[in-house]
């Protein structure tokens, strides 16, 4: 065999197999350690800007609105944008890039130094934590953004609508919701015209100064149009950047020329204090014969939001939240009493509901593993239709406690189509500090575990286990058996 070839494949494949592991479904990762995090591959910060070329008008515009607010406290003005608390809007100003016909579309409005103006459709005169700010001066709180590596899959945040209107040079007026920009060629149609999810960018330490990332950091968005997770507005639902390539176009019937003054009217989608974001925590405790399991939901302060405690209360808490026209955003709180074929019912109907859009799960809190480590694929139990073959924990009790193995398979094969035959190697553990040993000293390229226990373990008994290993292992598929 080709040495050269087979070193290069070896490779290659074990670059392919740690990203199928981690996207297979976002994977069991834990809040204090995200489960792809690559602190080194952070962009650094830079040390000089060049300095912004404010436009002409925009400086006018500027200067105008702040002679004209100037005692009033219900309005703010910044470089290009204005808050209006009393009409509750922002008004952004921005300039047209002129896309032309069949141009791909991932930015409805991104900042003066964003070097995207050949996919965006207008260039802000403010800097995106000014708009930021100027949509928490009229009363809307931040959410948070798409973010898989902190197991964050959705954007979260209040809704705003956003309407784009200018005039051209013969005088003629328009004005379209922002959506109405953009072709989806895959239904020949301008995009619904749903709004955006204040989401609110990413913000980073650089030394003592916290840095707002859409400031300084490509793409430099505001309103992006895929989940992008340092934009200030995003999509209400998930959009994968590769899902936008060759999909959605500017049409060019309604694009602003190049160099055309616009403005962007921003509106909460509720105006009377009512928010579309509900935190609620869902409490999953043991419970009697019937049901086996106790349910809560309560508000983040502890309070309950119905009396009884069954599956059929939590749903219709859920429904009744839903037809507030409200989204629960739900903290997921495992008991250590409950058993793990109870937790795992549990995770498949909470799943179901968050792919229905009823609800969406928030990252795990601190030392719990996210709820989707309950549901792998479970085609992986078959060693050969595995992505990669990452390291199993095979734990069971007998009569002098726990015993528990580690086993390692090597794949052997060079092309996928190859006989499969492995070679398996076995380690006895005696405990969970002995297991963390093991694990260093195997030093397996992929941070995952696939853990094999019995379905009546309890939560607590697999956490004593994974505790010492969870920051070298962070991802995690359970495949729960029956007992022997």
């Amino acid at each position: 065999m080709n040495r050269w070839r087979c070193s290069t494949f070896k490779i290659g494949r074990m670059a392919f197999a740690l990203t199928a592991w981690l996207l297979l479904w976002g994977s069991g990762g834990t809040a204090d350690q995200p489960l792809d995090a690559d602190p080194e591959s952070e962009p650094a910060v830079p040390d000089v800007f060049p300095p912004l070329q404010h436009h002409p008008q925009a400086e006018a515009w500027t200067d105008a609105q702040r002679a004209t607010y100037a005692d009033d406290d219900e309005v703010w003005i910044g470089h290009g944008v204005k808050a209006n608390r009393r009409a509750h809007t922002v008004t952004v100003m921005a300039e047209g890039t002129g896309l032309g016909p069949g141009t791909e579309i991932e930015f409805l409005l991104i900042a003066e130094r964003s070097g995207h103006d050949y996919e965006a459709i207008a260039v802000s005169h403010a800097l995106p934590s000014d708009v930021h700010y100027a949509l928490t001066f009229i009363g809307l709180p931040p959410g948070a953004p798409y973010q898989p590596r902190q197991l964050r899959f959705f954007p979260k945040g209040e809704r705003v609508h956003v309407h784009v209107e200018w005039t051209d040079e013969e005088g003629r007026e328009h004005r379209w919701p922002a959506e109405s920009l953009i072709r989806d060629l895959r239904t020949d149609a301008a995009l619904p015209a749903t709004g955006f999810t204040f989401v609110g960018s990413m913000r980073v330490q650089d030394g003592e100064e916290e840095i707002y990332v859409a400031d300084r950091f490509d793409p430099q968005s505001i309103i992006s149009v895929y989940s992008e997770p340092t934009t200030v507005l995003d999509r209400p639902e998930v959009v994968a950047q590769t899902a936008v390539y060759g999909s959605l176009e500017a049409y060019p019937e309604r694009t602003p020329v190049y160099g055309q003054i616009v403005y962007l009217t921003l509106t909460p989608e509720f105006t009377d204090g009512r928010r579309r974001v509900r935190d609620v925590s869902l409490q999953v405790r043991a419970g009697d014969d019937d049901p086996p399991v106790a349910l809560t939901v309560a508000d983040l302060d502890g309070e309950p939001l119905h009396t009884g405690r069954t599956l059929a209360d939590v749903l219709a808490t859920f429904n009744r939240i839903n037809e507030d026209g409200q989204t629960p955003f739900v903290q997921l709180d495992f008991d250590e009493s409950v058993p793990l074929n109870e937790l795992r019912d549990v995770s498949r109907l909470l799943r179901t509901f968050e792919q229905r859009g009823q609800l969406q799960i928030e990252p795990p809190l601190a030392g719990q593993l996210f709820y989707r480590a309950f549901l792998p694929v479970e085609a992986h139990r078959e060693r050969s239709r595995r992505p990669s073959q990452a390291l199993e924990l095979h734990l069971h009790k007998n009569d002098e406690g726990y015993a528990a193995e580690v086993i390692q398979v090597d794949d052997q094969r060079v092309r996928r189509e190859d006989p499969f035959n492995p070679i398996i190697t076995r380690y006895p553990v005696e405990s969970p500090t002995a297991l963390a040993d093991q694990l260093q000293a195997i030093n397996h390229r992929l941070p995952v575990l696939l853990v094999f226990v019995p379905e009546t373990f309890t939560y607590g008994e697999l956490l004593q286990w994974l505790g010492p290993v969870r920051d070298s292992h962070p991802t995690v598929h359970l495949f729960l058996e029956a007992d022997l």
